[in-house]
């Protein structure tokens, strides 16, 4: 299986799992590179529901480190699409199969690389035309990953997901003083067993909330989880707080952490992220000569900047007579 229940926004628009119902504009590039430290994701109980007390059994994996590494396309202003290549940096623990009472425990594989990870996006409806945005993302994942590592589902995995998202400006262009997301779907992807727990196609699900006190700056929680089944194993759930740096419209910085909400298979006690995007526009639409925040193709005065005075901020001129009188 892919014990990862991490899954990083396929672009610098979402929050910390959940995905923005915008999308990378025409010709603009998004790389990215996210990381995050599991403490515990896999851990056994007994019959009474409570860990084993053994330390050498009770968690299979002890500690991960994983990195997402992404770069992703936006195609018209609409549809965009990503890939996403996770990476288990270090791991500690056991191979679960090896707990059979008899000979010695098989060390987990330190390092591996997990399931590759392509998501088609398409976002008809954006914040620039009303509060109210939606998008559909279905992501793709081929089995390059190694499940005995439990990095990798085993087969091919499908996930189409329902994007909706309101905010108070434009998303893509950071106009916005607060927005929220949801974000349903469900996981098509082989079934498999974990000692006595099977695991197979789930619902998936993500509840974000962010808020800009400050232009460069947003406050981010993020709910997320997922369920296959009627046991706490089986619906494991994650709530991640933490904050976006904007250091310029095109890159992001993330930091934050989390805990498992319900200790399910792969739900870590605790989980620290740290991430960087950068998301260049290659559009000729989008370059703003003039450092104005106001794209040429909309700037009526390309070569001098915008003064920002309460009058006319929009046109991209700078407005030397407000009143007019000469």
């Amino acid at each position: 299986i892919d014990l990862d229940r991490y899954k990083p926004p396929s672009d610098h628009l979402g929050y910390f799992t959940a995905q923005s119902a915008d999308t990378l504009g025409h010709l603009q590039l998004g790389v990215a590179a996210r990381a995050n430290v599991a403490r515990d994701p896999f851990v056994i109980v007994g019959a009474d529901g409570e860990p084993l007390a053994a330390d050498t059994y009770r968690a299979p994996v002890q500690s991960r480190v994983v990195t997402n590494l992404q770069l992703g396309l936006g195609v018209t202003q609409i549809f965009s699409l990503s890939a996403d290549l996770p990476v288990v940096l270090t791991q500690t623990g056991y191979d679960v199969a090896s707990l059979t009472g008899v000979g010695e425990l098989t060390p987990l594989a330190a390092t591996a690389i997990g399931d590759l990870r392509f998501t088609p996006k398409l976002a008809p409806l954006s914040a620039a035309s009303g509060p109210l945005g939606l998008a559909v993302a279905v992501p793709i994942s081929l089995p390059t990953g190694d499940p005995a590592a439990l990095a990798g589902e085993g087969g091919l995995s499908v996930s189409p997901t329902l994007i909706a998202e309101l905010s108070d400006g434009e998303v893509r262009l950071g106009a916005y003083r607060w927005r929220a997301a949801v974000n349903l779907g469900v996981a098509i992807r082989p079934d498999d067993r974990v000692r006595d727990v099977p695991t197979g196609d789930a619902v998936l699900y993500s509840l974000a909330a962010g808020f800009r006190p400050a232009p460069s700056v947003e406050l981010i929680a993020d709910l997320s989880g997922q369920s296959w089944g009627r046991t706490r194993a089986q619906s494991p759930a994650e709530l991640d707080l933490g904050v976006l740096f904007f250091a310029s419209p095109w890159l992001v910085v993330q930091a934050g952490g989390g805990f498992g909400l319900i200790p399910g298979l792969g739900t870590p006690d605790v989980r620290g992220v740290v991430g960087l995007a950068w998301a260049p526009s290659f559009n000729p639409d989008d370059r703003d000569r003039d450092r104005d925040t106001i794209a040429d193709a909309y700037d009526a005065c390309v070569g001098e900047g915008e003064d920002v005075d309460g009058w006319q901020d929009e046109d991209g001129c700078p407005d030397i007579d407000n009143d007019g009188d000469g």
